[in-house]
């Protein structure tokens, strides 16, 4: 085990200073990768966390109606019946969809609700406990209703149905959201949701079924594959498995960008390999001359490339909290939800996760110390006048 020596960590300082315009450009890049691999981990898991508290309130089933083998609306028909199945604890018929608001460029959520109907998401229930919601009102998430007020449409809201027909909504009042999912968000009747998307009174987007028994899982799907043989049986399981295919370490985003940043940092390893400048040479040559052990000028570039590793992973995992902090990952987060198709979030769930940041340590550090060594200890054990030569 090597020893700390004082007086060659002031002499490592002090090298480190006497080539001030190198090792200060080699620190820029290397906080710069250590920010961008950080701050990469650390918003892949504050998404996904946020993501699998969404997944989390979902149903235990969904049926969604498939024709030519495209999502298409579901009927009623049968919905007794699934009540029957062993193990089903409740079913609801939802009915909910994208509008296309192209004046703002952009689509927002309509959830229809029956205000006689047992509502299984928190948010549903504490708005319909606050507010009577009347047909022909609707209630807006607090972003929604801040772009409808930026486009003249405080009061109310004219929505084009499929028909070419205009379905006019009154807007009853906002309420504040910040799931990942509830950004742009409209909560109105169930019969005013189907108008606007051209629905038939029975029928809806899809149907969420409840269980009261988890181990009745595969017979309850069994039985509705029964009642709607061309319907797709989605479970909260899939939905979680689809979460983690998507923001999971061997994601391909993930893995992308990831390899992009170590890429750049081993090429500047590469660089520092296969590269001793002649001053630096000259310098070790002049130590051997005067009487240094090879082993005392390892220890010294030891201390060099340990002051800037550890310098550079400090302040650059210290850049990425800010970043976030300060910025919310804009622009690479971005990234992620584009391209998992999520909605836009106001503000990253932050958490310390000490294992990304171990991985980002332990590829950057150790890997930075051995590149400075290799040269360094090539040239050390040469002689001294053939090394200043």
């Amino acid at each position: 085990m090597i020893s700390f020596n004082s007086q060659l960590f002031v002499y490592a300082l002090h090298t480190l200073f006497r080539f001030f315009t190198k090792n200060l450009f080699i620190v820029i890049v290397y906080t710069l990768l250590v920010m961008l691999l950080s701050s990469l981990f650390l918003i892949q898991t504050s998404i996904k966390q946020q993501v699998d508290k969404v997944t989390a309130q979902h149903p235990d089933i969904v049926l969604q109606n498939q024709k030519a083998q495209r999502y298409t609306t579901i009927d009623d028909t049968n919905l007794n019946k699934i009540y029957e199945i062993y193990g089903v604890n409740d079913v609801l018929a939802r009915v909910y969809g994208e509008y296309e608001y192209k004046q703002a460029n952009l689509s927002f959520k309509i959830v229809g609700v029956d205000i006689f109907e047992t509502q299984k998401e928190p948010y549903l229930e504490k708005l319909l406990k606050e507010d009577e919601l009347r047909i022909g009102e609707m209630f807006l998430s607090q972003d929604l209703a801040n772009l409808f007020e930026k486009n003249y449409y405080k009061d109310e809201f004219n929505f084009l149905q499929p028909s070419l027909k205009v379905k006019k909504m009154v807007i009853a009042q906002s309420f504040k959201s910040d799931a990942i999912d509830k950004r742009y968000l409209a909560v109105m009747n169930k019969d005013d949701a189907k108008v606007i998307f051209g629905y038939k009174a029975n029928e809806f987007t899809d149907i969420a079924i409840y269980l009261s028994n988890q181990n009745e899982l595969i017979n309850v799907i069994a039985q509705l594959q029964q009642l709607y043989p061309n319907a797709k049986v989605v479970t909260k399981e899939d939905e979680q498995t689809k979460v983690e295919m998507l923001f999971d370490y061997d994601s391909g985003i993930f893995i992308t960008l990831f390899i992009i940043s170590i890429f750049t940092f081993f090429m500047i390893v590469y660089d520092k390999t296969n590269s001793v400048s002649s001053s630096e040479k000259r310098e070790i040559g002049i130590l051997k001359a005067l009487g240094w052990r090879v082993e005392d000028i390892l220890r010294v570039k030891i201390y060099e490339a340990s002051i800037i590793s550890i310098f550079s992973y400090i302040f650059g995992v210290v850049l990425a909290f800010a970043y976030l902090y300060f910025f919310d990952g804009y622009y690479l987060r971005d990234i992620f939800l584009n391209i998992a198709g999520v909605e836009q979030i106001d503000s990253l769930d932050l958490r310390v996760d000490l294992q990304p940041l171990a991985i980002v340590f332990f590829l950057s550090v150790p890997v930075y110390i051995a590149a400075t060594i290799i040269p360094s200890w090539k040239i050390a054990t040469q002689d001294a006048d053939e090394v200043m030569r």
